[in-house]
């Protein structure tokens, strides 16, 4: 289970959705800016932008670093970052061409090079750096092959002719300014992966001077809004106004506190010491305060909950008794019982991402069809069946939570089916090692999942694709019909050709049912009055996340 910002009772959501995504200056008015900022925050394991794997490190990268595109925070679009316009684009759609834009310098007033940009790609590769995120970069020439290699065990001598095909057949600088990413196929969601924090331009001589520890300030040197002036770990990071960055940020000096516990860092921002505070995904930090009600924002973000059902074991391979689970539960009352927070799904893609389709009803509630459904699956003409298990977590922060969560489902579907489910408690090591195999992994599990790219690909290609060893496709998903739909939304560069593979696509992994949609989370925090020019976004992990440089304080008491 994946957890992320402390989501609002959904009453909230419209409201505080409309009137709060952007914080802006009443009209006509010419307030005093503060020079500071101060936000409490998780700490982060790391701020190599090849390796970061928890929320919120992705906002810190793109603070001192910009990538070659960004997306727009209204419309979840790619946009020139770096780059002075978006990719020209080869007639077979293969090559993408990005020239730099003129004078651009890092925050040491170094000159911005093409090069290295092609050696931040190269370490999402490289196998030695070890990126989970390598798979997004496999379309590239040469990625794949290369981060395939084990470093231990493979010659030397074949890393470095891997290595070297990269930079001469992948990412091939030909300029200064001019980059070359050429792809082993046609790729129009490409553009979406070159907006992440991943594109970040990491000179190879501050990585081989830092060595492990290059992410400090001294070698952590970007060409972002921000400078990373101090880390102390535990505690506290400090980013300072890049002055040489091509758009000024307004704020001078940003603070984000990190080592305080959950209560001192709200106390910390009722007293006014923090500006912003982001709020744990499980606690009711604000439900009770009508002051922090007043300061809450809440804004749908890029993640999906679901039951996932193991498709490879009986009696889940069979489709009817899947669709009969899915529509057999109360969504709406779900959200409001049990979560209080975020909004009923019935597919994959939440809106406000690419791809939302308000009209996919394939699972919605409907016990009488969804009796129908049960009584035509096999499961239902059995006689006394074995029983369906649900696992569970028996240790860790969420062992109560998720025991309610399960044991609701079991009530819907004991209450809307006739049907016993089983919850099965397990320990970590007891469910690692259960899903080492598809005859041993649940029936019944909970997946929360939350896509880096903001691009129908990110949901149905990487999670469902029989080939892509995502989390649907993992637990025994395969369709001969999804495939040809994806295969040709992926390749396909007519926008509304590949709009309308990926819905079909969608529609189809709604009705097959391999996943049981449940709700859509939501992004929640706390903002004081004075904090200005903040444009939230469904991939926000922290406020603002794209554009930056447009946020800042006035002056308070």
């Amino acid at each position: 289970m994946q957890h992320h910002a402390r989501r609002a009772p959904l009453w909230l959501i419209v409201p505080l959705v409309l009137c709060a995504c952007i914080a802006g200056s009443p009209a006509g008015s010419n307030p005093t800016l503060a020079e500071s900022l101060t936000m409490n925050i998780f700490e982060p394991l790391t701020l190599d932008p090849a390796r970061n794997t928890t929320a919120g490190e992705d906002y810190l990268d793109l603070m001192v670093f910009e990538p070659l595109l960004s997306y727009d925070a209204h419309t979840m679009k790619p946009i020139p970052a770096a780059a002075q316009d978006l990719p020209n684009l080869s007639a077979d759609g293969r090559r993408y061409t990005l020239t730099l834009r003129q004078g651009l310098v890092y925050s040491d007033g170094s000159p911005v090079l093409a090069r290295d940009f092609a050696y931040g790609w190269s370490r999402v590769c490289d196998p030695v750096v070890g990126s989970r995120f390598s798979p997004l970069a496999f379309v590239i020439i040469g990625c794949e092959a290369w981060n395939q290699l084990d470093p231990v065990k493979v010659d030397p001598s074949k890393l470095k002719a891997a290595r070297d095909r990269f930079f001469s057949e992948g990412v091939v600088p030909l300029s200064d300014r001019v980059l070359e990413f050429n792809l082993t196929r046609s790729a129009p969601y490409f553009p979406s992966i070159l907006a992440m924090w991943l594109g970040a331009p990491v000179r190879e001589s501050d990585v081989a001077r830092g060595g492990e520890d290059w992410t400090e300030p001294a070698t952590f040197v970007g060409n972002g809004p921000f400078v990373l002036s101090e880390w102390k770990r535990g505690e506290h990071m400090v980013f300072t106004a890049n002055p040489r960055h091509r758009i000024p940020p307004k704020v001078k000096r940003w603070t984000m506190i990190t080592g305080a516990d959950r209560s001192q860092a709200l106390s910390s921002y009722r007293s006014g010491r923090a500006d912003v505070h982001i709020l744990d995904p499980l606690r009711g930090e604000a439900a009770a305060d009508p002051t922090l009600k007043d300061q809450l924002v809440v804004h749908g973000n890029n993640c999906f909950g679901a039951v996932r059902f193991n498709v490879a074991r009986a009696p889940l391979d069979d489709p009817n008794l899947r669709l009969a689970l899915a529509k057999s539960f109360d969504r709406a009352a779900f959200v409001r019982d049990v979560m209080h927070v975020g909004m009923p799904a019935l597919s994959i893609i939440p809106p406000g991402m690419p791809g939302y389709d308000p009209a996919d009803d394939a699972q919605a509630f409907d016990p009488v069809v969804a009796r129908e459904l049960f009584a035509s699956s096999r499961y239902g003409t059995t006689t006394n069946p074995a029983p369906i298990e649900f696992a569970v977590p028996s240790q860790g922060a969420f062992v109560g939570f998720m025991q309610t969560f399960a044991g609701w489902f079991r009530d819907q579907w004991r209450s809307n089916l006739g049907l016993e489910i089983v919850l099965k408690p397990e320990d970590q090591a007891t469910s690692d090692e259960s899903k080492k195999t598809l005859k041993t992994r649940a029936l019944l599990s909970y997946l929360e999942y939350c896509p880096s790219n903001a691009d129908q690909n990110g949901y149905l290609s990487r999670l469902a694709e029989s080939k892509s060893n995502g989390p649907i496709a993992r637990w025994g998903y395969t369709s001969m019909a999804f495939d040809e739909l994806i295969h040709a939304a992926d390749s396909t560069s007519e926008v509304d050709r590949r709009e309308r593979f990926y819905t079909q696509a969608s529609r189809l992994l709604s009705h097959d049912a391999p996943l049981a949609f449940i709700w859509y989370p939501v992004t929640a925090y706390l903002r004081k009055p004075w904090v200005r020019g903040i444009t939230d976004s469904p991939l926000d992990t922290y406020p603002g996340m794209f554009d930056l440089t447009s946020i800042y304080a006035t002056s308070h008491n």
